[in-house]
């Protein structure tokens, strides 16, 4: 992929700005440019898609409180940084849809991100503290990454509480959703055995959705 085919594109330095003010308008623009990309299949009540910006705001609120709920041995903090830039890498390559991927699916979308990020660590080299925070995501090592990564599958199922479900309906019948939930359970577990209470918890959702937002 080149350069000028990423989405996000570094705004152009302004004559006799400083260092700091310009890293907070690239991170600006950043930030506009998540707001603009919307989110597979989750809408709001009025029918607007969810934007990345917007999900990655929820996770930001929700990943700490359950953190300190059922694994208070967490760093909440670092929760929160890692649940706030969680998706950056979407700005410059677009959200994909995960909801029914394939693991061929999976395996593309990985490398499509590993694409964004290298732009991302080229455009972002003179921040060294959130490269390190990404990279650190990405690793999939501490407890507090891989717990994020976890939280982050059952952000569509709240939406679509919050929504009534009338999206997931476009896509799924109870019995569509419950075989997807199994299937995304088993990854899950397989991937972050540790924090089989979250996937509880998703299998939770997914079942109540399936009885109260498309059977009821």
């Amino acid at each position: 992929m080149a350069e000028n085919e990423f989405l996000f594109q570094k705004p152009d330095r302004p004559v006799a700005m400083s260092d700091t003010a310009y890293i907070a308008l690239n991170l600006a623009a950043l930030g506009e440019r998540l707001a603009d990309e919307g989110r597979s299949i989750v809408r709001h009540l009025d029918g607007r898609v969810e934007n990345v910006a917007e999900h990655s705001l929820n996770l930001t609120l929700i990943a700490p409180v359950i953190a300190e709920r059922l694994y208070p041995w967490l760093d909440v903090n670092l929760v929160a940084r890692f649940a706030s830039v969680h998706d950056a890498v979407e700005g410059y390559v677009s959200d994909t849809p995960t909801y029914n991927i394939s693991d061929e699916g999976l395996k593309a979308k990985e490398e499509l991100e590993a694409k964004g990020l290298a732009q991302f660590y080229t455009d972002f080299a003179d921040n060294p503290g959130l490269i390190s925070t990404i990279k650190n995501y990405e690793a999939k090592i501490l407890p507090e990454a891989r717990f994020v990564r976890v939280l982050d599958k059952c952000m569509p199922l709240l939406n679509h509480f919050m929504e009534g479900g009338r999206s997931l309906r476009e896509h799924f019948n109870s019995e569509e959703l419950l075989i997807n939930s199994a299937i995304v359970a088993a990854r899950l577990i397989r991937q972050y055995p540790e924090y089989n209470e979250i996937i509880d918890m998703r299998n939770e959702l997914a079942s109540l959705a399936a009885l109260y937002l498309l059977d009821g």
